[in-house]
């Protein structure tokens, strides 16, 4: 869905509303850019940020079958003794197979998706959204890494991710 929006964030480009921050914003737009200007020993470091970005891409590459195409730095971070991401990655493959049990389901990884509602324009990337059409489910997978601890129930990341894959 595409339409003219009075407000468009685009998580995607990495904007300045991020989906991972929905529990913020959704709340109190202004408080964003506040915390956004103070962040210090909360923000996540470059090396997370870019760990995590290398995660992600492993998981997707693992989950569409594509474990041959891992760059040098994706096989570097997945075999580092230093942290347990092989054990982490297979989890969250793991966890995402599980929820697939036959080929029967839509499987999205890493997608964009977008919607439009009262002249907000959402675009987003889920990790793993899996739609089950027979039953009329959706199920949104998102990877964590540990960094913080974050619950899966009334997770507003997670709902709008949903709503924006429905």
């Amino acid at each position: 869905m595409t339409a003219n929006a009075a407000l468009s964030f685009d998580f995607a480009a990495g904007a300045a509303f991020s989906a991972s921050r929905a529990h913020v914003w959704l709340r109190c737009v202004g408080s964003e850019s506040l915390i956004r200007d103070n962040r210090t020993s909360f923000s996540s470091t470059p090396e997370a940020l870019s760990s995590g970005v290398l995660l992600h891409s492993i998981c997707a590459k693992l989950l569409l079958g594509k474990d041959a195409m891992l760059s040098s730095a994706e096989n570097s971070l997945y075999l580092s003794e230093v942290e347990d991401n092989q054990s982490l990655v297979s989890f969250y493959v793991d966890c995402v197979k599980r929820l697939i049990p036959d080929n029967k389901h839509r499987l999205f990884v890493e997608h964009d998706f977008s919607l439009t509602n009262d002249g907000i324009d959402f675009k987003c990337i889920a990790d793993c959204v899996i739609v089950d059409e027979k039953n009329n489910i959706l199920t949104v997978v998102d990877l964590k890494t540990g960094y913080i601890a974050v619950s899966a129930e009334d997770n507003e990341q997670l709902i709008l991710y949903a709503h924006a894959a429905a």
